[in-house]
């Protein structure tokens, strides 16, 4: 592709990434009645031009920022109230669908059980100890990674949430035992995971 088309190309793609985030953040403020946050537009155009540099001008790039449009939803839900709305979860399964074969079906089912099972399991053993939205968000983007990206994306999520919120009750110096919002640390291991 000529250097004009492609910089031509990057720069329509960048500003439609800029109007969806501008559009999840009217979402946001309208809906959870707080105010506008920019960094969602910016964040929108920055996370576009990177799945654009490492996909090129494909479907996985088309799916990747309908992922992280959800995931970034969901994330300011949870920041904010503590919930996420249930069709995000549906809609990510739904996104997971798209450009799939049958034969990646088996790893992508296989990294909803591996993934899930023990989240269940935690919640069951001890009530409370994990948001369903949490285990919701976590099947699903399994579901999109499949298996082994899936592995990466739980474990990257984890460990950035402890060590974010280590770092946050440090620096709050709070050791009272509210709940955190791990969705945004879900979704962060989750586009780490998209992009290997």
């Amino acid at each position: 592709m000529e250097n004009s088309t492609y910089t031509l190309i990057f720069t329509a793609v960048l500003i439609v990434a800029g109007l969806a985030g501008w559009f999840i953040d009217l979402k946001v403020s309208n809906q959870l009645k707080v105010k506008k946050q920019p960094l969602n537009i910016l964040i929108s155009v920055i996370i576009m031009a990177i799945l654009f540099i490492v996909f090129g001008a494909t479907i996985e790039t088309i799916k990747g920022f309908i992922l992280f449009l959800l995931l970034q939803f969901a994330s300011n839900s949870d920041i904010r109230i503590r919930q996420v709305e249930n069709n995000i979860p549906l809609m990510i399964a739904i996104t997971a669908l798209i450009g799939i074969t049958m034969d990646q079906l088996p790893s992508m089912l296989l990294g909803v059980l591996v993934i899930t099972i023990p989240q269940v399991a935690i919640d069951i053993l001890k009530p409370g100890s994990i948001g369903g939205a949490d285990i919701k968000i976590s099947a699903t983007c399994a579901l999109l990674l499949g298996l082994e990206k899936g592995l990466v994306f739980i474990l990257a999520g984890l460990i950035i949430a402890v060590i974010s919120t280590a770092i946050l009750k440090k620096i709050r110096r709070n050791c009272s035992k509210e709940s955190i919002a791990l969705v945004p640390y879900l979704s962060v291991g989750c586009f780490i995971a998209y992009l290997l």
